[in-house]
């Protein structure tokens, strides 16, 4: 099993702080298949 915890990812612009993940748990089970996708706008313009 693979377990993620307490993930966390905020975006500066400017003035502006966007938390885009507020602490999020996942557990994935063993054999599961998972896929994280994006927006593509978000990839070019936010990529850290």
């Amino acid at each position: 099993m693979l377990e993620l915890k307490n993930i966390k990812k905020t975006y500066i612009t400017g003035d502006e702080k966007v938390e885009a993940l507020k602490g999020i748990n996942l557990k994935f089970r063993e054999s599961e298949f998972v896929s994280i996708l994006r927006s593509k706008w978000l990839w070019k313009n936010h990529l850290t």
